[in-house]
């Protein structure tokens, strides 16, 4: 997990700083970092790369010694081995096929049942969110319009600032 204290202020830094997608890479590269605890104690490993696999990140290495095929089937192995435990455990994997865009998700990685998507195909249906709920859910009347008005002004408002302004909720 690369982690910042307010990530917003890193993503703000980035673009004022970035100027390329080469630059955007290396401004991350600086700044990765894995955060976990154990005993009671923090642990940060600093990284000069991302690294999806956390605190995994020797296991994956040996592994990775001799690459193995690259396979769904091996993809999934490795996230088996590679399992988060403790308190804040693995809780799901998935693997990506970059030539077909298939996405498979391992909801219990301890598993080899996985739910199969094709990009592709799913991008094709259009958004999600809309087909799968605003299709179905109708919104409720609304009973106290100038209340509404004034929370969507108070939201809006923040939004332009990129700020909450305690002015708003006062009595």
């Amino acid at each position: 997990m690369a982690a910042r204290s307010r990530p917003e202020a890193g993503r703000e830094r980035m673009l004022e700083t970035c100027a390329s997608v080469e630059d955007a890479i290396a401004f991350y590269r600086q700044a990765s970092a894995i955060l976990g605890a154990e005993g009671g104690k923090l642990l940060v490993e600093r990284s000069r790369q991302s690294r999806g696999f956390g605190f995994c990140g020797p296991k994956l290495g040996r592994i990775l010694a001799k690459p193995p095929v690259p396979t769904v089937s091996n993809g999934a192995a490795i996230m088996r081995a590679c399992l988060q435990q403790g308190e804040t455990p693995t809780r799901y994997s998935n693997v990506y096929d970059l030539k077909s865009g298939e996405i498979f998700l391992f909801g219990n990685p301890r598993r080899d049942s996985s739910v199969k998507l094709n990009l592709p195909a799913e991008l094709a249906k259009g958004g999600h969110m809309q087909r799968l709920l605003l299709g179905r859910v109708q919104p409720i009347p609304d009973q106290e319009p100038k209340i509404t008005k004034q929370l969507r002004g108070i939201i809006q408002a923040a939004a332009a600032r990129g700020a909450l302004d305690a002015g708003d909720y006062t009595a």
